[in-house]
């Protein structure tokens, strides 16, 4: 009867250190980033993970950007994003875009894709500004602010 009560607190033992290296090795691994990416007001447990950033130059020599992330939230939101084209000395080039936000939606729980092509062929780098637009106490479009419009 002794032998019993040790397996199965061994059982246990074993089961609770097994569930405890497993949480705790989930929350060790770092989340994806990239210096040209930047989530505007990252919370703690901000819902929204950047998973991969690639860029090439496409068959009409204009830079083509991809940027892939994850909604971790369990509704569909919108978010917004923004491009500085940088040229081949780091400065932004100055286009019809600068410093405008575009909306995009993310769904619940689902993978999400950006795709943005440079506006001239003098673009060679970028930095993409992402931010939910709940956020954005200066969205036009956010009825709690149309009386100051």
């Amino acid at each position: 009867r002794l032998l019993n009560l040790n397996k199965i607190m061994n059982i246990k033992i074993s089961t609770l250190a097994f569930f405890s290296l497993l949480i705790v090795g989930c929350e060790s691994i770092a989340p994806y980033k990239n210096s040209r990416v930047n989530m505007v007001d990252e919370k703690q447990n901000y819902p929204y993970r950047l998973t991969n950033v690639t860029s090439a130059i496409n068959h009409n020599d204009f830079l083509e950007v991809q940027i892939q992330g994850f909604n971790k939230n369990k509704s569909q939101d919108l978010l917004e994003y923004r491009v500085d084209w940088m040229d081949n000395r780091g400065f932004v080039i100055l286009t019809h875009t600068n410093n405008r936000w575009f909306e995009f939606s993310v769904f619940k729980n689902q993978n999400f894709t950006i795709n943005i092509v440079a506006p001239t062929i003098k673009a060679t780098d970028f930095r993409v500004y992402i931010r939910d637009s709940k956020d954005n106490v200066y969205n036009a479009y956010n009825s709690q602010n149309k009386e100051e419009l």
